[in-house]
């Protein structure tokens, strides 16, 4: 994994190198504004507490839940066409945050 040289201090830090692959055309928009979100929050010290910070955040910037269970549209993060917009829970529950909970955890073990 290739992250910032410097050793991460914020949230924001753990979004600097987005995933290979989206679900839908607005998870690369919600990747960008959670990336914003945590740019001034300090990491936490347990996976726990940054799943909930993430969980926490998905729902203010979306308006949902991310265990909706569904496929969302998410106004804010605009978009064309018929996915312009659109938002996929499971993406982030399986790929998306456990990516980023990964890179603390990483950063935490001295990587």
């Amino acid at each position: 994994m290739r992250m910032n040289e410097r050793k991460p201090e914020f949230i924001g830090d753990l979004f600097a190198q987005p995933p290979q692959q989206w679900s839908l055309r607005g998870d690369e928009a919600l990747w960008r504004e959670l990336e914003n979100h945590f740019q001034d929050k300090p990491l936490p010290n347990s996976r726990s507490a940054l799943k909930a910070d993430l969980f926490h955040a998905f729902e203010v910037l979306t308006g949902h839940p991310v265990t909706v269970g569904v496929r969302i549209r998410v106004a804010s993060l605009g978009g064309d066409g018929m996915s312009g917009g659109m938002v996929d829970p499971a993406f982030w529950i399986k790929t998306a945050f456990p990516l980023i909970v990964e890179r603390l955890q990483l950063y935490s073990a001295g990587a």
